[in-house]
């Protein structure tokens, strides 16, 4: 964690552990410790207190955690049966490893925690909306939220899981109460966002009559991650299309060029599938 000194600092003591051979470059300028003095400091990490020990492994953790080295977290979670910190990385890497699609990763993690934390609840429902049990999903993200009501990020991400299990099973008018309590619980703009997107599909699906002012409010904010301005893109497509309305070609091309730029493998496939299905012979995806 020699990010935590001053650069100078840091710097000395990079020189010193390298000069010595402590400490190796192994990639990109990524450190690791020589492997037999890593079986030193943790031989003699553990002859302190306990207590001392958990306080030392938890910083740790949370240094990793800060700085989305996932696996490496875990790893030491692992070593040293670090479980009190285990819900600081699921609620921190589980949007993370879903986007990138390490289902089988989360699954191992989740496998170590107690199954009445909220964040292992929605997870397991996330996982299960991956795998098609739609039902299992609902109920999973319902306990999530009704037992994160404190946190309400945690809330309004179960609220999101529930909604799109429920959309899916063809219960969109279940879906679309979800969406609105996902939107009214989110704390972040990002979550609120996202919200309002799921809403604004049921409500073009339902020809609810706000479904309009809906996406005139969405269009009109500032977007700039490319996953949102995907996403806001298939939207104008299904409002274009389930009402009949003129398509907007060229909007569309331009917004399939975002595709290789955003990693969820479910908004990826989005815009192909939609496209491939109305209208293959423009070519937008």
């Amino acid at each position: 964690a020699v990010d935590l000194l001053r650069p100078d600092e840091a710097k000395r003591v990079i020189q010193v552990g390298s000069d010595a051979g402590f400490l190796t470059d192994i990639d990109d300028g990524a450190l690791d410790i020589h492997p037999l003095l890593r079986v030193f400091l943790e031989s003699k990490l553990t002859e302190e207190n306990p207590r001392a020990v958990n306080r030392i492994v938890a910083r740790a953790v949370e240094n990793l955690i800060q700085h989305k080295l996932w696996d490496a977290a875990f790893e030491l979670i692992q070593r040293f049966s670090a479980e009190s910190v285990l819900i600081k990385l699921l609620e921190a890497a589980s949007d993370d490893l879903l986007a990138a699609g390490r289902t089988p990763t989360l699954r191992s993690w989740i496998s170590d925690a107690s199954d009445t934390e909220p964040i292992v609840q929605l997870i397991a429902a996330a996982l299960a909306f991956r795998e098609g049990r739609f039902h299992r999903a609902q109920a999973l993200s319902a306990l999530a939220a009704r037992g994160s009501l404190t946190s309400g990020d945690l809330a309004a991400r179960a609220y999101l899981v529930g909604a799109r299990a429920a959309h899916v099973a063809s219960h969109e008018e279940r879906a679309g109460f979800l969406y609105a309590n996902a939107r009214a619980t989110a704390e972040s703009p990002k979550l609120r966002r996202i919200a309002a997107l799921g809403e604004l599909l049921v409500a073009i699906e339902l020809e609810r009559d706000d479904a309009p002012d809906l996406l005139r409010a969405l269009e009109t904010s500032d977007v700039v991650d490319p996953t949102e301005c995907l996403i806001l893109a298939d939207r104008r497509l299904s409002f274009e299309t389930h009402l009949a309305l003129r398509v907007d070609v060229e909007r569309a091309r331009a917004s399939a060029q975002l595709v290789p730029l955003v990693g969820d493998p479910l908004v990826r496939t989005s815009l192909e599938i939609f496209s491939a299905t109305r209208w293959p012979q423009w070519g937008i995806s």
